[in-house]
């Protein structure tokens, strides 16, 4: 989301998942997209897991089951030339 009235280009991110202090993967898009100003936009996003066990409970609670995980997206991005951190929480599951 783009809360100025300037556009700006998102020309790379890429950031690590973790759960339970582990690296259980990462997340990354290297093809520049435009927010416009005032606006919002999607940006489509490759996750790659690694083989963990973590990474199958995580898969279960998704697909119907029971439990809950606190993601974690620690990483930086590249808007316009700038690189910034950026850090995200998700909780998934009941």
């Amino acid at each position: 989301q783009n809360t100025s009235n300037v556009t700006f280009t998102i020309n790379s991110l890429s950031a690590n998942v973790l759960t339970d202090s582990t690296i259980i993967g990462n997340v990354s898009n290297f093809t520049p997209v435009e927010i416009p100003g005032n606006r919002q936009g999607e940006i489509p996003l490759t996750l790659q897991l690694q083989p963990f066990s973590l990474v199958n409970d995580i898969i279960g609670i998704i697909t119907g089951g029971s439990g809950t995980k606190n993601l974690i997206i620690e990483g930086t991005v590249n808007a316009n030339g700038i690189q910034a951190p950026f850090s995200l929480s998700y909780k998934i599951g009941i």
